[in-house]
């Protein structure tokens, strides 16, 4: 699903720039909501072992009898199942945020944006320490095909799995991948 695919690149985002990362209640769940703000703050779904009252019954005090409750959010798996999953949204976050906390060059480090012509990269390095990690995000919905200048790099996390050959990256539609590299070398990102 694109949207799903955008939720988890923004993750991404959130969980390799600087500063405090917040998740907002549901977010992690990839629940969504809509203005007023009482529809944005839905109950939060632990599982299935809770009621969900979707029949607006006021007798049950639930917020289902104020509130419609979103459809995508009404079929989104809840805490249980979600861990249970190994690809699910939730289990990306524990995933996200061990890799932020056990980084301190992403918890951290200095961020220096990486020039591009390629208007669908977002790339940017994060640098601790004399450590440096290349952050390199693609946003376009098709794959993406680009040179570098990197004599050697480690591969220290990526979403999904992507190619290098000969100084040439190709990566899948909205991804991200981390790479150790050299702190001196001025990375450049080009048109293959």
């Amino acid at each position: 699903n694109e949207n799903e695919d955008r939720a988890r690149l923004a993750a991404h985002f959130l969980m390799t720039l600087p500063g405090i990362s917040w998740i907002y209640y549901g977010e992690e769940l990839g629940m969504t909501g809509d203005k007023p703000d009482p529809n944005i703050r839905q109950p939060f779904k632990w599982g299935v072992d809770n009621t969900y009252n979707t029949e607006g019954d006021p007798a049950t005090g639930h917020f289902d009898h104020v509130y419609e409750w979103d459809s995508h959010n009404l079929m989104l798996d809840g805490v249980d199942e979600q861990l249970d999953d190994p690809n699910s949204m939730l289990n990306l976050y524990i995933e996200l945020l061990a890799l932020k906390r056990n980084h301190e060059v992403l918890s951290s480090g200095d961020i220096a944006s990486v020039p591009s012509v390629i208007n669908t990269l977002l790339a940017y390095t994060r640098t601790y320490n004399r450590t440096t990690y290349l952050v390199i995000h693609n946003l376009a919905l098709g794959e993406n095909t680009f040179g570098h200048n990197l004599d050697a790099f480690t591969t220290i996390y990526n979403s999904v799995a992507f190619d290098e050959d000969n100084g040439v990256f190709v990566m899948p539609p909205l991804s991200t991948i981390i790479l150790e590299i050299d702190t001196d070398i001025e990375v450049d990102l080009t048109r293959p």
